[in-house]
């Protein structure tokens, strides 16, 4: 009787100890799902951030030499000052300049620069000085959007003059308020004498979701105006997450900002979605979140359940420990539960989301 005891108690030790080894390698490999997602999120944001770093070190390299290419040069003199007024065309307020060129307007996004005056023909000598400023910062400007082909390079002066590369024509270049009263000189962080990022928005000209960096510039504490960069989003999260796959196709990363409004995605649907709902609308209102958004009434959400609930969950998350570094979360959309982990953007304050589609 002991002996089959024995035997007995043998038998169920190992199937106890089958079953713990079972587990635990199910939670270890969770575990390791988990950091993967973490490793990932956190590689990508970093890449994210490099990239936006550069375009901000870009802007700040350029309105310090524009500052100093200011105070070397001088007013038009008369002849010069006629030479570009013969050159000027008007659609209302707005001036457009073509001092260097003959023939037809160039067509838009050439690889030219455009200048502008948004107040009519009421060129002071202190605007003349800041056109031929444009001009010397031609090179330099064109150069910063070569390094980074999907963006606009441009300035706007104090006193409303516009210089930006690569070419804007004059009815694109239109506007219905003056270029210091637009977000993207609004933007721009004054007090600080540092970077603002506009939120991220959509370009009336078909390039889909674009975000401005702008910095100001200065003369000692005069200040002389804002410098801009515009990114396509849309092209940089392509590049930036086309490769997030998995070797399964089993990975997703979204991208949102602090409030859920969807910038981009890994996922063709998800980019077309974006676009379209965007487009349609006018203005940027698709957001990857369950409830209602403060403030807009205009918000639309997404067709994909999954993005929406993780994107919901790492809002409430980041709330409840802002401070964090990374976010791990578990998404439960039906009877399926996906798991997922979230970092965030420092410079914008995006999140960025990868998630595990297998359940």
């Amino acid at each position: 009787m002991l002996k089959f005891f024995r035997r007995r108690f043998g038998f169920f030790v190992l199937i106890f100890l089958f079953c713990f080894l079972m587990n635990a390698g199910r939670t270890l490999q969770a575990m390791k799902s988990e950091d993967c997602l973490g490793t990932i999120s956190l590689q990508l944001s970093r890449s994210l951030e490099l990239i936006l770093e550069h375009v901000s070190k870009s802007i700040k390299a350029l309105a310090e030499e524009y500052a100093r290419i200011y105070e070397a040069t001088p007013p038009m003199d008369e002849a010069e000052k006629g030479l570009w007024m013969k050159s000027a065309f008007e659609n209302g307020k707005t001036v457009s300049f073509r001092p260097f060129s003959s023939g037809p307007e160039p067509v838009f996004q050439a690889p030219v620069p455009t200048y502008l005056f948004y107040n009519g023909r009421h060129i002071t000598p202190h605007v003349t000085r800041e056109l031929k400023a444009f001009v010397s910062m031609t090179p330099l400007f064109k150069t910063a959007y070569q390094t980074f082909g999907y963006s606009w390079v441009y300035m706007t002066t104090a006193d409303e003059a516009f210089f930006i590369y690569p070419y804007l024509p004059l009815k694109e270049a239109v506007n219905n308020l003056p270029p210091t009263k637009q977000d993207f000189y609004t933007v721009a962080d004054f007090q600080g004498r540092s970077f603002g990022w506009q939120r991220p928005y959509l370009d009336l000209a078909d390039a889909g979701m674009m975000v401005t960096v702008s910095y100001p510039v200065y003369s000692r504490d005069t200040l002389l105006g804002v410098i801009s960069r515009d990114i396509t989003l849309t092209q940089l999260s392509r590049r930036l997450l086309k490769h997030i796959a998995g070797r399964t196709g089993n990975l997703v990363s979204i991208i949102m900002d602090r409030e859920g409004l969807a910038i981009a995605a890994n996922r063709a649907a998800a980019t077309e979605e974006i676009d379209r709902v965007n487009t349609r609308a006018g203005s940027a209102i698709l957001y990857y979140r369950t409830s209602g958004v403060p403030g807009n009434k205009k918000a639309v959400f997404s067709s994909n359940s999954l993005f929406n609930k993780a994107g919901e969950n790492v809002l409430t998350c980041v709330e409840k420990d802002p401070h964090a570094g990374i976010w791990h979360l578990q998404v439960k959309v039906g009877q399926t539960m996906y798991k997922a982990a979230a970092a965030r953007i420092s410079a914008t304050g995006w999140l960025l989301i990868t998630m595990s589609t297998d359940s």
